[in-house]
């Protein structure tokens, strides 16, 4: 099995993709899976991958598959939640958002009408939750297990071990693993996943639309007028005059549409931007993840992000004691806005060399091809690791 083995500028093109591909569990070997979709970096819908999980059963009313509500609040509703107003287009696409207890949000949820109704409503906020780190608050009620596909996880191997070594990690900020809950019509804007990483994506109970658009075809979602800004949604309608004009190039941009219903996994890779909504009332779980196919994406991206971040502080470099902590002052703002910093990269990187990047499935093993695989990350990290400490001082 190969894997990115040098590091290389991305080169991914998929323009001309018509439709993605349905494949099912029991016929997609995971060395498939990383040769046809992985590697160059292809997205996927993959059925079967959520059978026997406690999520699928005990989240969901056995009647029709919807959510069940009463049961989230019941089990978890003093979780914190955070709640982002989805029902705008000004700026990012998204309004305020709050934390709020989970049952405080099903009671908001239930007196808006009937879960069915469309969310967003005229004068209506249009509440999702997002990126709830349920896995790290509820350990203990192991709601999933990570898809034997998407267990080459450098990331949130990562943060495993940082929080079992240093204990002091909040579940609010230990990993990249989330649930996201809304009624029919909440959304999220256009955007490319965070840290450049690879996501994916299931239902636990719904339907989502998803708009996705090639690494290729990023440009075209830029302002035309110089703007450092990403039109926030891909339907025309939703947009006013003056965005169908700042937005001129997005109707060059392939899109690829995507249902995707309950069950079924959807690998969205490295680079790929994205706009998701609700077709129907949905309950999901997600996980951003990195590993070497992504690795070219999330080079440039933190390039770009620390000679922004340069230049924003260069009036301040004359007052350091020394170049060091320019360059520390620079990486504390790279990490505030992208995550992480170069420093975290190759701290990452270094775990990763020593055998740190794969996540163990739940099932009381690991298979063969995902041994191969750290080992075959352990390599290649060891390459990124040697061509990231000679060239951004900002590591060492």
């Amino acid at each position: 099995m190969t894997t990115t083995t040098s590091p290389a500028e991305p080169d991914v093109r998929h323009a001309g993709l018509a439709r993605v591909d349905v494949r099912h569990c029991d016929e997609l070997s995971y060395e498939a899976f990383v040769e046809e979709y992985m590697i160059p970096l292809k997205p996927v819908l993959i059925e079967g991958v959520a059978r026997g999980w406690r999520s699928m059963e005990e989240w969901v009313c056995p009647s029709d598959g919807s959510i069940d509500l009463g049961f989230l609040a019941a089990r978890f509703g003093e979780s914190e939640v955070c709640v982002t107003d989805t029902s705008g287009t000004d700026g990012y696409g998204e309004g305020a958002s709050r934390t709020m207890r989970l049952s405080d949000y099903v009671h908001w949820w239930r007196s808006r009408g009937s879960c069915g109704d469309q969310a967003g409503g005229a004068g209506s906020e249009s509440l999702y939750v997002k990126d709830w780190h349920f896995a790290a608050e509820h350990p203990e009620y192991q709601a999933y297990t990570c898809p034997t596909y998407f267990c080459d996880d450098w990331l949130n191997s990562w943060y495993d071990r940082r929080r079992a070594e240093e204990e002091t990690a909040a579940p609010t900020t230990s990993d990249y693993r989330f649930v996201y809950l809304g009624p029919a019509g909440t959304r999220t804007p256009v955007h490319h996943d965070v840290l450049m990483s690879h996501s994916w994506s299931i239902n636990v109970s719904g339907t989502k639309r998803w708009l996705l658009v090639p690494p290729s075809h990023t440009a075209y979602l830029h302002s035309v007028t110089g703007a450092d800004c990403l039109v926030p949604t891909l339907d025309a309608g939703r947009l006013s005059a003056a965005q169908r004009e700042q937005f001129a190039d997005v109707a060059k941009a392939a899109v690829l549409e995507v249902t995707q219903p309950a069950g079924q996994a959807l690998f969205v890779p490295s680079g790929w931007h994205h706009e998701v909504v609700n077709a129907t009332d949905a309950l999901s779980i997600n996980h951003n993840w990195i590993n070497a196919a992504c690795l070219p994406h999330l080079w440039a991206f933190l390039d770009a992000e620390t000679t922004a971040a340069r230049r924003l502080i260069e009036d301040c470099r004359p007052l350091c004691a020394d170049e060091a902590e320019f360059e520390g002052l620079v990486g504390n703002n790279v990490r505030a806005n992208a995550g992480l910093n170069w420093q975290d990269v190759r701290c990452l990187l270094e775990s990763v060399a020593r055998g740190g990047g794969v996540l163990d499935p739940g099932r009381g093993s690991v298979c063969s091809a995902l041994a191969a695989a750290t080992r075959d990350s352990q390599r290649v990290a060891g390459e990124w690791l040697a061509r990231l400490l000679g060239t951004q001082p900002g590591a060492l």
